[in-house]
C-alpha cells in the first residue's frame, strides 16, 4: 500500500536543497509513495525556489534549525494536513522527536555527527530516529556507538552530470578553448562571510595573472563579491549571481576552487579537478577535503597563503595533471528509498 511521506530539508548553505532535488523526484516516482510533500527551512527554501522545486516554507531561519522553534515549526506542518505515514528529515535533527511524539517512523539523513557530540539537546533527537543515513564516508567522520546499530553509512548523494565539459560550455555561453575556473564555495550565509571574503579576495588577486581569455566565474553578484572583498571584478571574472546551474558551472570547469564540502564531492564524482581552500580547522569539510586528497588526485588542498602568482601557477598545474580514475562509493536516491520502504 502507497504511503504519505513528507520530506524536511534544511538550509544553512545549499548541500542539503541540492540533495533534496536529486532524490525528491525519485521519490515521487516510487510506487512506495502516493504523496511526496517537502517542507525546507531557511536557505533551502531559497534554493528549491531557484530550481523551481515546490515546497512549504518551515519560516525556521538558519540559525535556529536545531532548536525548539525548528520542532514546533515541523509539528505544525505535519499536523496541517493528512498526517505522513513516514517522514524524512534532512539534518533537522530535532524532527525524529516530534515523530515519535505523533508516531510516525522518521528517517534522518546526516553529513555528520557533530551536533550530536557538541550538543546534549540533541543525544535524545537522533537516539528517537527510527533509522539513520551517513551521507558521507566512515572515514569522515566516526559513528558514536550508542547509534551504530541504526546508522548506515551510504557515501555523499551528489548528482553525476550527462553533460561533458564541451556541451557544458555551449549550454552556458563559456568560451570553448578557454582556461575556466568556478569559485564554487556553496551558499553565502553569515557563518561563512569571513571565509568568503578571505577566499574570494586570495583568487581574485591571483586572477590578475591570468592570460587575457581565461574565465572566472563567481556565483555571486558584482556588488556582494565587492562588499565582501573591497575589489572589482575586473575582465575575465564572470559573476553570475546565485544560479540554478551551478552543477553545469563544474562541469564545464578546468578547475573547481571548492571549501570542502559537497561541492568537493560534487566535482570529484564527475572526475572535475578541484582546489581547497583550507576550510576552518576541525570543519566536517576540512575532514572530507582530506580524506578525498588521501583518496584520489583530483582533490589538491591548499592553505590559500601562497602568492597571487602561485595560487594561479597551482591552478593551472592541478587542470594539467592527469588524475585517472575515482573509485569511492556514492550515495543515490535508492538508498533513501530503500531506507523509508524498510520503515
Amino acid at each position: 500500500m502507497s504511503r504519505r511521506l513528507t520530506y524536511l530539508c534544511r538550509g544553512t548553505g545549499w548541500a542539503h536543497a541540492a540533495r533534496a532535488a536529486i532524490v525528491v523526484p525519485r521519490l515521487r516516482r516510487s510506487p512506495a509513495f502516493a504523496d511526496v510533500a517537502v517542507g525546507a527551512s531557511g536557505a533551502a527554501v531559497d534554493h528549491l525556489n531557484l530550481i523551481g522545486m515546490p515546497c512549504h516554507d518551515l519560516r525556521v531561519p538558519d540559525e535556529l534549525d536545531h532548536s525548539g522553534y525548528a520542532a514546533h515549526r515541523i509539528r505544525v506542518l505535519l499536523d496541517s494536513a493528512a498526517r505522513p505515514d513516514v517522514v524524512l528529515s534532512d539534518e533537522l535533527c530535532f524532527a525524529p522527536l516530534v515523530c515519535r511524539a505523533m508516531g510516525v517512523p522518521c528517517v534522518l539523513v546526516v553529513c555528520s555527527f557533530r551536533h550530536y557530540r557538541e550538543s546534549p539537546s540533541a543525544v535524545p533527537a537522533f537516539a528517537a530516529a527510527t533509522r539513520i543515513l551517513l551521507a558521507t564516508w566512515a572515514e569522515v567522520d566516526e559513528i558514536p556507538h550508542a547509534l551504530r546499530h541504526k546508522v548506515t553509512a551510504i557515501g555523499p548523494i551528489v548528482r553525476g552530470e550527462r553533460h561533458d565539459r564541451a556541451a557544458a560550455r555551449a549550454v552556458l555561453g563559456l568560451p570553448a578553448d578557454a582556461f575556466v575556473v568556478t569559485a564554487s564555495f556553496g551558499s553565502l550565509n553569515s557563518a561563512k562571510r569571513a571565509y568568503f571574503a578571505a577566499a574570494l579576495t586570495t583568487v581574485i588577486l591571483a586572477w590578475r595573472h591570468a592570460a587575457e581569455s581565461d574565465v572566472l566565474v563567481i556565483p555571486l553578484s558584482e556588488e556582494t563579491v565587492h562588499d565582501l572583498t573591497g575589489l572589482t571584478p575586473t575582465a575575465g571574472i564572470r559573476c553570475t549571481g546565485p544560479t540554478p546551474h551551478m552543477n553545469e558551472y563544474h562541469v564545464a570547469s578546468d578547475v573547481v576552487l571548492t571549501v570542502g564540502g559537497s561541492t568537493t564531492s560534487h566535482a570529484v564524482r564527475n572526475s572535475v579537478p578541484t582546489v581547497v581552500i583550507e576550510p576552518p580547522v576541525g570543519s566536517i569539510e576540512q575532514r572530507n577535503a582530506a580524506y578525498l586528497a588521501s583518496t584520489t588526485p583530483l582533490v589538491t588542498v591548499t592553505t590559500g597563503r601562497e602568492s597571487a602568482a602561485e595560487l594561479y601557477e597551482l591552478l593551472r598545474l592541478t587542470a594539467r595533471t592527469d588524475h585517472g580514475p575515482c573509485d569511492l562509493r556514492w550515495g543515490d536516491a535508492s538508498d533513501l528509498e530503500n531506507a523509508l520502504c524498510a520503515v
